[in-house]
């Protein structure tokens, strides 16, 4: 159940999101710029996607 963020206008490096978190574009987009803005530390954010991932699995 991953939708390819290409289908909704936003790849980024092969990037996909699972369906629970992009319902649609702006939501995907919003996702995506949560994990590569707001959270500074690179290891955190790695982590922090690691969890939401296996959460939305």
């Amino acid at each position: 159940m991953e939708k390819n963020l290409a289908a909704i206008g936003k790849k980024k490096g092969g990037l996909t999101l699972p369906a629970l978190l992009a319902p649609d574009a702006k939501t995907a987009e919003k996702i995506i710029e949560f994990f590569t803005a707001q959270i500074r530390n690179k290891n955190t954010r790695k982590a922090y996607a690691k969890a939401v991932g296996n959460f939305a699995a």
